[in-house]
């Protein structure tokens, strides 16, 4: 069973993704600040994240930065989720390491769609 990280501070949408996760068999672990989701990263690397840029107590692009600075980490598929779409944000986002982008909101169908390419391709990392 494949482990996804979903990082955001907004409970309801972390919620309601969750259990759509779980409903298709992930196991889903979730965190609200850039803090929280750094050190579920480092304690058990997830098989990918859900990542929201705009986080109290460390930013979506510095969790990103780390992910991809950290090798027991780099692998990780990363998909970005931000309020903000702007070409340059998204520009952003991908430079720093992001496997996907989209904008909030998005079509729930579309983000599984995604997770499933991206874990299909991904390389086991190591425990």
């Amino acid at each position: 069973m494949s482990r996804i990280l979903v990082v955001d501070d907004d409970d309801d949408l972390v919620r309601i993704f969750s259990y759509r996760l779980q409903q298709d068999g992930y196991d889903v672990s979730s965190a609200s600040t850039g803090a929280q989701a750094l050190e579920a990263l480092l304690r058990e690397p997830p098989d990918l994240v859900f990542l929201d840029l705009g986080l109290p107590r460390g930013n979506g692009f510095q969790v990103l930065e780390k992910v991809r600075a950290t090798p027991r980490l780099s692998g990780v598929p990363v998909i970005v989720l931000s309020g903000n779409a702007e070409p340059a944000y998204r520009d952003r986002a991908v430079k720093a390491g992001a496997d996907r982008f989209f904008p909030k909101p998005s079509d729930l169908t579309d983000l599984l769609v995604a997770a499933r390419e991206l874990l299909a391709r991904a390389t086991p990392h190591p425990g």
